[in-house]
């Protein structure tokens, strides 16, 4: 830690010693000392994208499972693309799984597929949560509603034949790719 000390000091407008700091606490068990590190990186460097993550991650590892929520939560909101946001939904859903609060999850997803019907986000988010709550049903039905809104997409048909076949439901997964 010494040393990466050092370099904070001769690199003030680095972010790099700062996440090497909390990762070197992280190894040794202080996870309220990270959190504080890159807390404090992130004031100083808003505009990096590594710091809000691994500043998630860090709390989610050291059990701080609300502030890793809330984390993902904001990144979820500012990110633009599709891929990112449902990326931001994965971190979620295993926070959720960790801390109990997997029915929370897909309440507030439900809650925004509701006062978002034309987006395609939420029933694209509420099937990756329900990839970890195990229920292929709904996972299913949600991917069908994203192909759906999407005219019958055939990327997103071919997404929902895998998963069919994924579940061993190769009659639905042939008739998903016919239609795709």
């Amino acid at each position: 830690l010494e040393w990466i000390r050092k370099w904070e000091l001769n690199a003030p407008g680095m972010a790099s010693p700062r996440l090497m700091e909390a990762s070197a606490l992280q190894d040794k068990g202080e996870f309220k000392q990270a959190v504080e590190t890159l807390r404090k990186a992130w004031a100083k460097f808003p505009d990096d994208p590594s710091i809000p993550r691994a500043l998630a991650q860090c709390a989610s590892r050291g059990g701080d499972f609300n502030l890793a929520a809330d984390i993902w939560w904001r990144l979820l909101d500012s990110e633009k693309e599709l891929a990112g946001q449902l990326a931001a939904i994965r971190e979620l859903a295993i926070i959720a799984q960790q801390s109990g609060g997997m029915q929370q999850l897909l309440a507030k997803l439900r809650t925004r597929m509701e006062n978002s019907p034309k987006s395609i986000f939420p029933p694209l988010a509420l099937a990756e949560a329900h990839r970890y709550t195990g229920n292929y049903e709904m996972r299913r039905a949600m991917l069908l509603k994203a192909a759906e809104m999407k005219g019958d997409d055939p990327a997103m048909l071919q997404e929902l034949a895998r998963v069919e076949e994924e579940e061993g439901d190769s009659v639905r997964a042939l008739a998903t790719l016919e239609r795709a």
